[in-house]
């Protein structure tokens, strides 16, 4: 009896033993890895797909640089991390032009899910579907339709991200208790789409998200709007940003400025400025345009556009021909793509008249020189000479106190005469004529008719400095506005497109009167 007793005593202790060891071995986790995804270098993985079906519940996987075409499905808890911008996992084949696969890009349909600095684009972005208490952060949303969605999730935060032009750019059913801040919502079709849900929150308490249609102010300067941004019945973003949210600093900045505040009508206006990142790192190569309003912005005139150089400055020259206030605006378009975001610069420039002055401007793609005016012929003369093959204009501007009658005035081309647009700018006459390159003569008689001041006929004595030869500029592509022997004053419409590294030739000449 003693020794069954022991045998038994001896068997429960064993048992104990190995029931206590194996709650050893289930209570010993394995650690959480880390899974590089490359698509064409060494990594652990080529796909993202490959690496999720690999990786353990609260695994990492980090995906290098590159285009992933894939459709990516998230059934366990893991956080999915790429390289800001240059991550993108796309359903676009090259060699489609439309998506190869329709559906999501990204599927989640697990809890604790973490997915950050990605670009997605495909016909839909990221889904999250009957999964709770997930991160989707930094990212880069660009599709066809929806661009993030929840669909009977909760308890989810979406920061940091930039969602543009999509369908709508973030839609949710059926989800609650959301927190949605930092985002960027672009020129998306709607804004936000779905119905039943509710309790979001906007923002962290003191900013919310930035919003492309928002139409407030911001008076105190604190970059934060004046009014909520309503998004819906009892949904509203109580702190509207003023400019893009933009952790990343990709913030552009864009700068302008004239070489004076008050221009004379008919005179050279340089315009300058420079284009950076805002930390101050230049930005080389994108086309800024330049414009001009004379209505207090309500609407823009096309001046050009123009290249930044390698250190970001970029500079033009303009020529207004009327007088009044203008806005001169310098805009950059952004790539939004890429974060970087679109940027402008406005500066003011009052136009006058030159009061008691005649003035004759002309603007040249040929090489100009000696100029010259005939009182007793009332005739500009003057040469232009460029590249043979290759076609000149000339823009030459008179002062309307010159010119009695526009229908007399006679351009001669070593001395035939040619055609020429006469066009009526506020207290000017713009003639415009071409011709083929070559050695020409140039003559621009201004009529019989007498000029008159002040009711007293003036004689016109002048003297004008012989102009200095520069350097010949071609290639300048222009818009030709031909006409009839007739002179027919028309409208001025036309537009001559310079490239930035090719500026017309220019001379300004003040007549003083004598």
């Amino acid at each position: 009896m003693g020794k069954r007793t022991a045998s038994r005593i001896m068997l429960t202790l064993f048992l104990i033993s190995m029931l206590r060891l194996a709650l050893n071995i289930q209570s010993v986790k394995a650690e959480p890895k880390t899974w590089i995804v490359d698509d064409d270098g060494p990594a652990d993985f080529h796909t993202i797909q490959e690496a999720i079906n690999a990786a353990g519940s609260g695994d990492t996987i980090h995906v290098a640089s590159g285009t992933y075409y894939e459709h990516v499905t998230m059934n366990k808890s893991l956080r999915l991390i790429g390289e800001y911008n240059h991550t993108i996992i796309t359903a676009l084949y090259p060699q489609h032009t439309t998506f190869t696969f329709r559906g999501f890009v990204v599927e989640v349909t697990e809890d604790n899910v973490e997915i950050r600095q990605f670009r997605i684009r495909g016909e839909y972005g990221i889904r999250f579907y009957h999964c709770n208490n997930n991160i989707v952060a930094d990212n880069i949303i660009h599709n066809k339709y929806s661009g993030l969605s929840l669909v009977s999730s909760n308890n989810n935060t979406i920061v940091g991200n930039t969602i543009y032009s999509n369908y709508p750019g973030l839609y949710m059913e059926s989800s609650t208790n959301n927190t949605i801040f930092h985002n960027n919502f672009i020129d998306n079709q709607d804004q936000i789409g779905g119905g039943g849900w509710s309790f979001v929150t906007w923002d962290n308490g003191k900013e919310g998200n930035y919003w492309s249609n928002y139409q407030g102010l911001d008076s105190d300067g604190d970059g934060i709007g004046d009014t909520p941004y309503s998004i819906c019945t009892n949904n509203r973003d109580h702190y509207p940003l003023m400019t893009p949210w933009n952790p990343q600093g990709l913030l552009s900045s864009l700068s302008i400025s004239c070489s004076s505040s008050t221009a004379h009508a008919g005179f050279r206006v340089n315009i300058n400025g420079r284009l950076a990142y805002i930390n101050g790192s230049a930005i080389s190569g994108p086309r800024i345009t330049l414009s001009y309003s004379v209505t207090n912005g309500a609407s823009w005139n096309d001046i050009t556009s123009v290249t930044s150089e390698s250190d970001g400055n970029y500079s033009a020259q303009w020529f207004p021909l009327a007088t009044g206030i203008f806005i001169v605006k310098a805009a950059w378009a952004g790539d939004v793509s890429h974060g970087i975001w679109r940027a402008s610069a406005k500066v003011n420039i009052s136009v006058v008249p030159f009061v008691e002055t005649y003035v004759f401007s002309v603007v040249s793609n040929s090489t100009v020189s000696q100029l010259n005016f005939e009182s007793a012929k009332r005739e500009l003369t003057f040469t232009v000479e460029g590249p043979s093959g290759t076609e000149g204009y000339a823009d030459v501007c008179i002062a309307k106190t010159l010119i009695g009658n526009i229908e007399g005035v006679e351009v001669k081309l070593n001395g035939t005469e040619i055609d020429y647009t006469a066009t009526s700018i506020d207290d000017s006459y713009l003639i415009h004529f071409t011709y083929q390159h070559s050695a020409h003569t140039v003559a621009v008689n201004l009529g019989l008719e007498t000029v008159f001041v002040d009711g007293m006929p003036s004689p016109l004595i002048y003297l004008i400095a012989g102009a200095a030869v520069v350097a010949i500029v071609v290639g300048i592509a222009i818009v030709k506005i031909r006409k009839t022997k007739a002179h027919r004053i028309e409208s001025y419409q036309s537009e001559k497109s310079q490239p930035a590294a090719q500026k017309p030739f220019t001379i300004e000449f003040p007549l003083r009167k004598y």
